[in-house]
């Protein structure tokens, strides 16, 4: 990350003795700069469900005027348009530091190993910030954005593994890998399920992976066979009729 600008940066020290950097341009709001004081907890909750946190700092930084209109978890110093600056974006863009700049997908094709992976931490943050509310609302927006990337032109909906060049970086990745994720916590139970997290952060870190290493992790830490799981996830396409049927208007997944 290269950003030249008029920025007021501070150093501190955070969770587990890492550097927190901030960056802001000097006429930041002060309402955007308190989100920023989530960052610490959002690490120590991270370091606890994934494992430790990868690098020896974190920093953030604001774009003054541009037209990003975006974040980029770009590794250890976060780039953010002044649009973007919201609690979940800071949560999820933190939890690409594990998933993604850390473990890296080998092929294109996987991009949900991240952004499904940093959506989820959005419903975990959520979750332990906020409460069981919070972390329902947050579940119910990735069912609706997974219902409306499933409208496609030519019905035949999306597929979240392999959702080709027009789907790398729409909802089919990010509120379908979230809702997978959510899903096989369900199937594994919470302690496999976050052992795995632990697991694939460990075995992977500094590395790429696929999906087919998650999926084969995911049966060596439970235990069970997920051959079916995955493929009905991940091969076989989401339209609006599978997403309604699998999330009825209660918001209630079926089994």
């Amino acid at each position: 990350m290269f950003h030249a600008a008029d920025l007021d940066i501070t150093r501190t020290e955070g969770p587990n003795g890492i550097t927190l950097i901030d960056a802001f341009p000097t006429n930041l709001p002060e309402s955007d700069v308190r989100l920023f004081e989530y960052v610490p907890e959002m690490v120590r909750l991270f370091d606890k469900l994934f494992g430790p946190y990868p690098f020896t700092s974190l920093g953030n930084t604001v774009f003054e005027d541009t037209n990003f209109d975006a974040a980029l978890e770009t590794q250890t110093m976060i780039g953010y348009d002044g649009s973007a600056v919201n609690e979940r974006t800071i949560a999820h863009e933190i939890a690409h530091q594990w998933f993604g700049d850390s473990v890296t997908p080998e092929h294109w094709q996987d991009i949900w190993l991240n952004e499904g992976f940093a959506r989820y931490a959005e419903v975990l943050w959520a979750e332990a910030a906020h409460g069981e509310e919070a972390r329902d609302a947050a579940l119910h927006r990735q069912m609706a954005q997974l219902a409306t990337v499933s409208r496609t032109p030519d019905g035949k909906g999306i597929l979240i593994d392999d959702p080709g060049p027009e789907h790398l970086f729409t909802e089919a990745v990010y509120a379908g890998g979230a809702l997978l994720l959510d899903d096989l916590r369900h199937q594994i139970g919470d302690d496999d399920f976050f052992r795995l997290l632990h697991e694939w952060a460990a075995r992977h870190r500094y590395g790429n992976a696929t999906t087919a290493d998650f999926v084969a992790l995911a049966e060596e830490v439970s235990g069970q066979d997920l051959d079916g799981f995955f493929a009905d996830w991940l091969e076989t396409p989401w339209t609006p009729d599978r997403v309604a049927d699998r999330y009825p208007l209660s918001g209630t997944p079926v089994p």
